[in-house]
């Protein structure tokens, strides 16, 4: 393994060493798919889902996302914070500062509702004060964790807790599209995207967020992409410790009626595979076309190297 994949893999340890992913568009987050939930239990239209390994919950369309406790030996710290000035929000076991801060369970009172994905909780209910509860339930592999001063609001998201949509939970190996839309893709109209990331050499990768992007998201990753130069992938001999997989979808253009399908992409190794064999460098456009939504707070390529 190279130094440099070895220091990754330390930062992707802290941030993955828990039990065993988000949808919604650039404007107005949604869903795709949809989990089963509770029978009875009624979740408002235009909540989103968010996703992590193999399991789904819907949260309300405004809430942010941050991070969420991680154990390390016998430690629980957490390495981040939520959304600026105490937003709800949807925290994952990532590491998103190098500053993680001791027992947030020990910590004081909530100001805002939160769910926390794969954190280091048993499942179980825990009262906290003033009407705060926080509730762990299991789902699959992992966890879901619900802290709310409104039992509504607590009974609805936990109800909504389900298996994985659209996302794989698991690629046992990096996927590469097989295929390639013949007039091309047209005008884009949306980029469905699930990020996977694994822990050591010889674990798979598994899923950590998921997200439907919408026309303009899409028309500026299309954009930047098409400006990006030719690269080649560059893994070394490790296997990648995170990857995406894309479906970019567009409309014919113009009065032609050319073009329109969706075309599958992968990211990895440093590039953005576009089609079967063609690379283009995962450059600073690029990058920022995908500054929306979730991904800044899930995808090592735009958290970077912290130190």
């Amino acid at each position: 393994m190279t130094s440099r994949s070895l220091l990754v893999r330390v930062l992707l340890l802290v941030g993955l060493l828990v039990p065993l992913g988000a949808c919604g568009t650039d404007d107005t987050p949604g869903s795709v798919g949809g989990p089963s939930g509770t029978p009875g239990t009624t979740v408002p239209e235009g909540w989103r889902t968010e996703v992590w390994h193999d399991a789904s919950v819907r949260v309300p369309a405004d809430w942010g996302w941050g991070a969420a406790p991680v154990r390390i030996g016998n430690d629980v710290v957490t390495c981040g914070d939520g959304p600026a000035g105490g937003a709800a929000y949807v925290g994952r076991p990532i590491m998103l500062s190098d500053l993680c801060l001791g027992d947030p369970l020990d910590g004081p009172q909530p100001t805002a509702p939160s769910v926390w994905l794969g954190a280091a909780l048993d499942p179980g209910t825990e009262d906290l004060g003033g009407g705060w509860v926080r509730e762990t339930v299991a789902q699959g592999s992992t966890t879901v964790t619900v802290t709310s001063d409104d039992p509504a609001l607590r009974e609805q998201v936990l109800g909504s807790v389900g298996g994985p949509l659209d996302c794989k939970p698991v690629l046992h190996r990096p996927s590469h599209p097989d295929s390639i839309v013949t007039e091309g893709y047209g005008d884009p109209v949306s980029l469905d995207v699930c990020l996977y990331r694994s822990l050591r050499d010889d674990d798979p990768l598994e899923l950590v967020y998921g997200t439907t992007l919408g026309q303009g998201a899409a028309r500026a990753f299309a954009d930047a992409l098409a400006a990006a130069a030719p690269a080649e992938p560059d893994c070394g001999r490790d296997l990648p410790f995170e990857w995406a997989t894309l479906h970019l979808t567009g409309q014919p253009r113009g009065d032609q009626d050319l073009g329109g399908g969706t075309q599958e992409m992968a990211i990895g190794c440093g590039v953005v595979e576009s089609s079967p064999g063609e690379f283009h460098a995962l450059d600073e456009q690029v990058l920022d076309a995908l500054r929306v939504q979730g991904l800044p707070s899930t995808m090592f390529a735009l958290i970077g190297m912290l130190g």
